[in-house]
């Protein structure tokens, strides 16, 4: 949450894959935070890489922009 606070910053915390596309793809975040608690070294290294290869959906800029703006 502490990272959020920074401008341009977009954090989130992913707990899967899944999540970790889906932030990438519709919320553009450029911050990624892992739990040591609930992630293994093997999730992390999935997670990391699925968030790393996911493209930004461009249909989804505009209301990103929109959230910044606000």
């Amino acid at each position: 949450m502490a990272a959020n606070k920074v401008k341009d910053v977009r954090a989130t915390l992913c707990t899967d894959a899944k999540k970790a596309r889906e932030t990438r793809m519709w919320n553009d975040a450029n911050a990624l935070a892992l739990s040591a608690r609930l992630t293994t070294k093997e999730m992390a290294k999935k997670i990391i890489e699925t968030w790393l290869e996911a493209e930004v959906d461009q249909s989804e800029i505009q209301n990103i922009k929109m959230i910044k703006d606000y």
